[in-house]
């Protein structure tokens, strides 16, 4: 046991060294339903990328391409009309 840390989890307590942690890497505010943007080959291995609303609305759909780094949003198509114009592009690597 590390340190003497263990957390609760639905599995039984587990040592914090056993475990994985997201680690953000990137955060920028995006204020349309629909676009893309690139981070450059090889950022986004081993990475999670999310788009968080600030307006309380349907986050963006997004897709992600790993070997060039190329991201695209867009609203999603079951709900358009309450999709987020105003969300944070997020990046979390996994480690």
């Amino acid at each position: 046991m590390a340190y003497g840390l263990q957390v609760p989890t639905i599995n039984g307590t587990m040592d914090v060294t056993s475990l994985s942690v997201l680690r953000m890497v990137h955060r920028s505010r995006r204020t349309v339903a629909a676009g893309s943007t690139s981070f450059g080959a090889g950022f986004l291995a081993n990475a999670i990328v999310v788009g968080i609303p600030n307006d309380g609305k349907m986050p963006p759909q997004i897709t992600v391409s790993v070997v060039d780094g190329a991201v695209q949003w867009s609203a999603p198509s079951y709900f358009s009309d309450v999709a987020s114009s105003d969300f944070d592009l997020t990046v979390f690597r996994i480690g």
